[in-house]
């Protein structure tokens, strides 16, 4: 994502690490993982969505992302995805 002029920070593997990260800057966007190994990202969506930053799920349960919360509906991208995708849709965010 840096070839088209972004500047990536993560990844993080965890929920604690990602928000202790959102302390020290805020994203234009991000883009959130469903699973997080024994945690989803529920709550770093809420954080983000409380802070009015648009994210993207990139998921391969994407059954879970579009059901499995009562969050507002957001856009949601299948693993494997295909990078201009992603890359097409974060412009469309910022």
């Amino acid at each position: 994502f840096t070839d088209h002029g972004y500047r990536v920070i993560g990844p993080c593997a965890d929920v604690d690490t990602r928000l202790r990260l959102l302390k020290e800057a805020w994203p234009d966007v991000a883009i959130l993982d469903y699973n997080l190994g024994r945690e989803t990202s529920i709550l770093l969506a809420q954080t983000l969505d409380e802070q009015r930053i648009p994210y993207v799920f990139l998921s391969g349960q994407v059954q879970h992302v579009v059901t499995g919360h009562s969050l507002p509906q957001r856009p949601v991208i299948a693993k494997p995805f295909v990078p201009e995708q992603l890359v097409g849709l974060i412009g469309n965010l910022i």
